[in-house]
């Protein structure tokens, strides 16, 4: 294979990755493709609610074809066996004969390098870092979830007063599928209010706390009763612990200072902290605000980073 061949065939298993963002939690996003040259045998995504996983679905589509060929994905192939059989056992069976991995470490502790080492003493050919910036644009909440114990959460500001309908902007329609989670924040109005909270979330501003309602869950409605949380990290860890990677806050812009402070803003540009891919990272990091929150803003009309 060229290093061409290779880069077009990993930027195929990104695509594939990115367009299952979120329906797989608590999984990651992960996309494979199968092939030999420039010819695809097989390809598949992480299915919906995280199985199967995409190796599976790429091998199951291969065949027979697979003996021989060149796998790519974009993440470390699980080694362990859990609620589907690891991975790396059937990508051992199938024949492949090489194998290139665009994150070449799972921050799970049941994977942390297993992957890859037991494809290598299988005498497989393992590459790792094709395009490894890239996967983690899809991964990053996965990492944060699995090292932190918190949701990757973005924050959306709308210039109207509440997140407008999904059929309002298409646009914002697309954004938001990108989330297992969406959550509407407006100023809490009491008891009586005909839509209940999901999640309350006292001010920073002490000038009442914030009701958060979600437009999107993929894990599921979740408990009927309203969570209160005193800072937004806390309310990251709890929907970490529930298994969300990806979060979306949508809320108007005068809420801006109730939800983040200068210490926990960061860009959509801003680089992702490196410890959160490196082995080496303690899983249990404890939050510093480094893109556990990042700030988008948008309008009735669109979106803009």
């Amino acid at each position: 294979m060229t290093i061409q061949t290779d880069t077009l065939m990993m930027k195929r298993a990104l695509m594939l990755g990115a367009s299952a963002r979120g329906t797989t939690a608590p999984n990651p996003a992960i996309g494979c493709v199968i092939a030999r040259r420039d010819c695809i045998l097989g390809e598949g995504a992480t299915q919906p609610g995280g199985r199967p996983h995409a190796e599976a679905v790429a091998l199951s589509r291969a065949g027979e074809a697979a003996r021989g060929a060149t796998l790519y994905v974009t993440l470390e192939p699980c080694a362990h066996l859990g609620r589907s059989p690891p991975c790396t056992d059937a990508i051992i069976a199938s024949g492949i004969k090489r194998v290139v991995v665009a994150l070449a470490f799972d921050p799970d502790p049941r994977v942390s390098g297993r992957g890859v080492e037991k494809l290598r003493a299988a005498g497989i050919s393992v590459e790792t870092g094709l395009l490894g910036d890239q996967a983690w644009t899809t991964l990053a909440g996965f990492f944060s979830r699995v090292t932190r114990q918190r949701a990757l959460a973005s924050l959306l500001f709308h210039d109207l007063d509440a997140a407008p309908l999904d059929n309002a902007d298409t646009g914002l329609t697309a954004m938001r599928s990108n989330y297992d989670l969406v959550l509407s924040a407006t100023p809490h109005q009491g008891t009586n209010e005909a839509w209940p909270p999901h999640f309350l979330l006292r001010s920073a501003r002490d000038d009442g706390p914030l009701a958060l309602r979600a437009l999107h869950n993929s894990l599921g409605a979740g408990r009927p009763r309203t969570d209160v949380f005193a800072h937004l990290d806390d309310l990251l860890a709890h929907l970490g612990a529930i298994g969300h990677n990806d979060v979306l806050i949508e809320a108007s812009r005068h809420v801006l200072p109730n939800l983040a402070t200068e210490e926990n803003k960061e860009s959509a540009e801003a680089e992702h902290p490196t410890d959160l891919r490196n082995p080496a990272a303690p899983l249990s990091k404890p939050f510093t605000g480094e893109m556990l929150v990042e700030v988008r803003e948008t309008s009735a009309l669109g979106s803009r980073s």
